[in-house]
């Protein structure tokens, strides 16, 4: 009886043992006894406690603990291990990876990752688990761990028939950024899974300018997707170097090729303008075209004489880029000109130019735009109209903005709307209290936008009703 009144004053004592341990002096096997017999409170503290320790005693108690019912002590119990850097304690940590609950599955992977290539072994057998989770925890420690030794286990992992696992054994050639993987990488761009070839070129963008070189070579690749990868890649690593790959790329026959190249020098912005100006001397039209519409779109201004010979090509797309390219760059000597293809055959020319116009703010802007309203047929042109109106915001543009709110296309009647509020004047009111009834509700929107950008107290008034 006595035995069992110590026993439950020993146990009952644990909580104020370890407020107090480190004023009362206690020592490892204070901690040992308090994570074998303490409540959860001490056992969570004699955790933390032990990991100052590296004692076989304090070492297997710690891998006891992983068992233990309550989540805190066994992820405190893992971060001592850990700590203590102990290499009997990584196969018991790696057991956790078959744990149902996720969070101490990953607590321990990255508990297992700060042993460094010590866990290599061990994590090798684990990636053979007929578990595809305790695969795929195995392959985030071995990511942490960036081993060169860890290269083959994941080229061998990127096949796994678990989509997940594939998808780290993938991180895990990026972060090692070898070019030595990027072969593999390259077939893992031909995969038809959308996320596993986006997971790839992640991986490429992670080893940077050495792929570049490697790169290259797949712009001429007779699949698209690749191509089309190569060029989202290359527009997504910094420097100078993938400039003229993506520059080549603007020839490629499949539109969504040339597009991911525009999109990649436009995102390189003005360190591409010599090497845009330099690519002029191509006869190819596709590449003129191109380099035409990026140079304006990265404001390239020292192109404004070499672009101005376009606006009489006989092609209609290159004709038509000149024409908005010179607007965005402001080459107000170049008005009257832009102005002369108001009414050219090609509508994407006359949809250029009403933008053209819009950017450029000319005196005679407003009644170019009017009299190309009058004679218009095209929609998206139109559309360009108004939106060249509400660039101008000028009252003077209202009244074929009143007009295009009735149009039958419901899209040039958005574009008016949107117009008619960046011009933000209650001249435009009372149209727009007509059109907040059209059966489009997207025009609505737009039109209930516009009476609040221009906020007078009738305006606001009309979107209480």
């Amino acid at each position: 009886m006595m035995y069992r009144i110590t026993m439950f004053i020993t146990i009952t004592t644990f909580s104020l043992i370890a407020l107090t341990g480190n004023l009362m002096g206690f020592t490892e096997d204070d901690y040992l006894l308090m994570l074998r017999l303490g409540d959860t409170t001490d056992k969570r503290e004699a955790c933390i406690k032990l990991a100052e320790y590296s004692s076989d005693e304090t070492v297997f108690a710690l891998i006891d603990a992983l068992k233990d019912p309550d989540f805190t002590v066994k992820k405190l119990a893992i971060d001592a291990l850990a700590k203590i850097g102990d290499e009997r304690a990584i196969q018991p940590i790696i057991e956790l990876f078959s744990s149902d609950d996720k969070w101490l599955r990953r607590e321990a992977a990255e508990a297992v990752a700060e042993f460094g290539e010590d866990a290599i072994p061990y994590l090798r057998e684990a990636t053979e688990s007929e578990k595809p989770w305790v695969r795929e925890e195995a392959l985030i420690a071995l990511v942490k761990i960036a081993s060169p030794e860890t290269i083959e286990i994941f080229e061998y992992m990127s096949n796994d028939p678990d989509y997940e696992v594939r998808i780290r054994a993938i991180e895990g050639l990026a972060k090692l950024g070898h070019t030595e993987v990027i072969p593999t990488l390259i077939e893992l761009i031909r995969t038809p899974d959308l996320t596993l070839r986006s997971a790839a070129e992640e991986a490429f963008i992670s080893i940077g300018s050495p792929a570049v070189e490697y790169l290259t070579s797949y712009i001429t690749d007779e699949e698209v997707n690749v191509r089309q990868s190569v060029v989202r890649v290359l527009s997504r690593i910094p420097g100078e170097e993938s400039i003229p790959p993506l520059i080549e790329a603007l020839s490629d026959i499949w539109p969504q090729v040339r597009n991911e190249a525009i999109k990649g020098l436009i995102r390189k912005g003005s360190e591409a303008g010599p090497y845009l100006m330099d690519a002029f001397a191509t006869e190819n039209p596709r590449i003129i075209s191109a380099i035409v519409k990026v140079l304006g779109e990265i404001n390239y201004r020292q192109s404004i004489e070499k672009i101005a010979p376009y606006l009489s090509n006989e092609d209609d797309e290159i004709r038509a880029n000149a024409v908005l390219a010179l607007g965005k760059l402001g080459a107000y000597n170049l008005n009257d000109r832009i102005t002369e293809l108001a009414f050219d055959r090609s509508s994407n020319v006359r949809s250029s130019v009403a933008l053209a116009l819009g950017h450029l703010k000319g005196s005679d802007s407003i009644d170019t735009l009017t009299e190309m309203w009058k004679k218009e047929k095209n929609d998206i042109v139109k559309r360009s109209i108004c939106k060249a109106l509400g660039m101008l915001k000028s009252e003077a543009g209202i009244k074929v903005l009143k007009d295009a709110l009735k149009d039958k296309d419901y899209q040039v009647r958005i574009e008016a709307a949107k117009a008619l509020g960046e011009i933000g004047s209650p001249a435009g009111i009372d149209a727009l209290k007509k059109a907040r009834f059209d059966s489009e509700e997207e025009v609505k929107k737009a039109v209930f936008e516009a009476l609040r950008k221009i906020g007078t107290p009738e305006a606001l008034e009309a979107l209480q009703r």
